[in-house]
């Protein structure tokens, strides 16, 4: 049991960790270049929803006290957006990362950049409106989205 609080407790840590990071890549001196800014918005939408499930995974309560209070569960629309935030959010930080290396971009690839970032903050707020039906399943896509996903 105290390992679990001690691994809820440091996941916590770990993506609340994540906001004052973008914070302070805002205050450094210099421009902020639109690449930084999306990979900012990026990576606060990949820690909010993962800050969410952990904290609801800690249980301070005393078991012995609580003989029939269980774990408690996060909630399906957190525990959504998280999953969808973790299956595209650390390549695409990863991907923004690498593309401001040079320190310049063009216009297009500025626009490429934001329309990358809303995509996925899209994505992950869409997950999160309207989590899955089914839970703990792992259900294979349907053709249509198989095809739309290649």
């Amino acid at each position: 049991d105290i390992l679990n609080t001690a691994h809820a407790v440091s996941c916590v840590g770990l993506f609340a960790g994540v906001i004052p990071l973008c914070l302070a890549m805002v205050l450094m001196k210099g421009g902020l270049t639109a690449c930084e800014m999306c990979l900012s918005f990026v990576s606060v939408g990949f820690a909010l929803p993962h800050s969410a499930v952990a904290c609801r995974r800690l249980n301070f309560s005393n078991p012995k006290k609580n003989d029939d209070v269980a774990l408690v569960a996060p909630a399906p629309a957190a525990e959504a957006a998280a999953r969808e935030a973790a299956s595209l959010g650390p390549q695409l930080c990863v991907i923004l990362a690498l593309a401001d290396a040079p320190g310049h971009a063009f216009v297009w690839q500025n626009f490429v950049y934001g329309v990358a970032a809303v995509a996925f903050l899209a994505a992950v707020a869409a997950c999160g409106r309207s989590p899955s039906k089914v839970g703990d399943a792992a259900v294979p896509p349907e053709p249509g989205e198989f095809w739309t996903c290649i």
